[in-house]
């Protein structure tokens, strides 16, 4: 490992961006949780309820609602594994955080185990992690891991915008 300038001032940059992933990241998963339990039950109460909401709704606007859970699905299923990515970081950071700051540890055999103990993309993302830190930059990780909290929230309005476009498509088809 090479000797780094401002270590204190980085690993405080890095701590302060883990803890603000460690409480945004889950705050948005539950948010897109009871969206999609939302959206999921109107779907389901349209499923069982075709035969009667087809004098309401044309075709193509029930068509829509099924396309759009079809999306929906999709989104958050990506949603999920960025949160698990963003909070599992931000779980490990800070436990690495407290024993790091009391013990006498070899980076390097510490590094090794963690990176031997997942797969592929983890281990690849946690390779190129663990070299910057090598190098003396602190705080790429902090810095990839908002990265994909910001992916996590885009996925997040992506969401909300598919379900507010299937809403007013369906608003603006129904014969009421």
């Amino acid at each position: 490992m090479t000797t780094t300038e401002n270590v204190s001032e980085k690993i405080l940059a890095s701590t302060i961006i883990t803890s603000s992933l460690a409480k945004s990241s889950p705050m948005i998963d539950s948010y897109v949780g009871w969206l999609m339990g939302g959206y999921a039950a109107a779907f389901g109460l349209t499923i069982a309820s075709l035969e009667s909401l087809s004098s309401q709704l044309p075709t193509s606007a029930i068509r829509t609602i099924l396309y759009g859970f079809a999306v929906l699905t999709v989104l958050a299923i990506i949603e999920k594994l960025l949160a698990v990515v963003v909070q599992a970081f931000a779980a490990g950071a800070a436990v690495g955080k407290d024993i790091g700051a009391v013990a006498d540890v070899d980076f390097n055999v510490v590094f090794s185990e963690i990176e031997s103990s997942f797969g592929w993309p983890a281990k690849s993302m946690m390779r190129r992690s663990f070299e910057a830190a090598k190098r003396g930059d602190l705080t790429l990780p902090a810095r990839r891991a908002a990265l994909l909290a910001k992916l996590q929230g885009t996925f997040a309005g992506l969401i909300v915008g598919v379900v507010l476009i299937v809403t007013f498509v369906v608003a603006m088809t129904a014969r009421v």
